[in-house]
Parts: structure tokens; C-alpha cells; sequence
């Protein structure tokens, strides 16, 4: 798939938010206010759904322009078109808040980053992997 700079850039920011938010602790933000505290443990809730918000000025690391914002978020609605993302708004109006990678999105944006599957936390199989006995002092008849 011809993905162009932009396209680029949001579906690495998603996946890496997205990784970045699911792996916080959820009891970073205790000792914070109550808004605080519930507003850090959603985000990390939403994003072990997939759900990460939209951080255009992260992605760039720096304030996008008004045209750079227009031109991305046609480049969402491109790559929803595509089927690699999805766009939500989870505060009841028009404006998308929230993206979700699809399958084939996670699959570009791994590959884009260069990313192992069998690297990520979560992804190993305990059925293929062989375990071997351990073999205590005094087991063996040989004693201690």
C-alpha cells in the first residue's frame, strides 16, 4: 500500500500512543485530583480498547498549522476509507477525538516502526515453548 508522509505519521503516533498509554500504571495519578486521576486511568482503559486521542502536535512534535490540521484530517478519512483506521468521537459531537488501528492498520504501522510481533509484551504463546524440568541438589541420588 502507497501510504504517503502523513499517513506515516499517524499510524506510527497511533500505535505508539496506543502501546505508550496501554502500559502506564493505573495508579500513576492517585495522589492527583479526582478529575486527574479518572481522566489518566480512561486513557489507559480506551487505549487497552485500541482507542488512543488524537495527538496531532505529539506526532509532529510541535503545533500543527491550521492547514497541516485540515490536510490530516483528510488524510484520516482517507486511511478509514482504506479500512486501516477508524475515527470516533466518544464526546458526542462531529469532531473525531479518538483513532483505532484496524488489523491491517496494526500490520502497516508494525512494519512501518519495524517492530517484531514476537517482541511485543503479550504476544507469546506458552503452548510453543518447551519447558524443561528442574533438577533440585539431592534429586539425582547423588546428594547435597
Amino acid at each position: 500500500m502507497n501510504l504517503s508522509p502523513r499517513a506515516e505519521t499517524i499510524l506510527m503516533g497511533v500505535y505508539e500512543d496506543r502501546q505508550r498509554l496501554a502500559d502506564m500504571d493505573m495508579h500513576a495519578a492517585d495522589r492527583q485530583s479526582a478529575r486527574l486521576k479518572g481522566q489518566h486511568r480512561l486513557d489507559i482503559i480506551r487505549a487497552r480498547q485500541g482507542l488512543v486521542p488524537l495527538d496531532l502536535a505529539g506526532w509532529l512534535d510541535r503545533e500543527p498549522t491550521p492547514s497541516e490540521r485540515v490536510m490530516f484530517h483528510h488524510e484520516q478519512v482517507r486511511l478509514e476509507g482504506l479500512g486501516v483506521l477508524e475515527r470516533h468521537n466518544l464526546s458526542g459531537g462531529r469532531r473525531t477525538t479518538h483513532l483505532r488501528l484496524t488489523a491491517e492498520g496494526e500490520r502497516l504501522a508494525r512494519e512501518l516502526l519495524g517492530v517484531d510481533e514476537a517482541a511485543e509484551v503479550g504476544t507469546v504463546n506458552l503452548d510453543e515453548i518447551e519447558f524443561l524440568p528442574i533438577e533440585l541438589p539431592g534429586e539425582n541420588g547423588k546428594g547435597a
